[in-house]
């Protein structure tokens, strides 16, 4: 799975009891999201069928406030977080296994893991959705046609040695 803003909206609305659209507004709180945030827009986003709005992306990254999200996210979403360590150990496992990361940017979205208090919490989602609302968006259906490019394991030899012969096998004809 591909860290981006829909798959960590995904998981963070799955363990929070407030409705998606709660959830953005009250992390993106500026004049310039406000206004352009309402539930149908926010459906589409969080299901990744829309690319996150670039303007407010813009405005967030133009403006460095990463500290801004962090602060956002502690003060209106982790009250109505239910489980937060399950949250971070999905959202751990989301980018460590997201192999179009670099392991420095891996080591630098990951440096607040485990987190030790709402504070570093705050801090470990807020640059995961800083670093997520600068990335390319692709939907559901391009993620797929992409997987389609990749062999499958099931034609790899995954234990470096070439499959035993057996009465079935059919190989050379000598």
């Amino acid at each position: 799975m591909r860290c981006d803003f829909s798959s960590v909206m995904q998981i963070i609305v799955k363990h929070t009891n407030l409705a998606q659209d709660k959830i953005v507004a009250g992390i993106f709180t500026d004049r310039v999201a406000h206004d352009l945030i309402n539930s149908t827009i926010v459906s589409r986003w969080v299901s990744g069928e829309k690319p996150f709005s670039s303007t407010i992306a813009k405005h967030y990254l133009a403006e460095y406030k990463e500290a801004d999200l962090s602060c956002e996210i502690e003060e209106n979403i982790i009250p109505h977080i239910v489980d937060i360590n399950i949250i971070q150990d999905e959202i751990y496992r989301l980018v460590e296994n997201d192999v179009d990361i670099s392991f420095a940017q891996k080591d630098k979205l990951l440096s607040d893991y485990p987190c030790k208090s709402d504070f570093d919490f705050a801090n470990f989602i807020g640059a995961v959705l800083y670093y997520c609302i600068g990335r390319k968006h692709y939907t559901p259906t391009q993620l797929v046609k992409q997987e389609q490019h990749f062999p499958d394991t099931a034609e790899l030899i995954l234990d470096g040695e070439p499959p035993k012969a057996c009465k079935y096998f059919c190989g050379r004809n000598s």
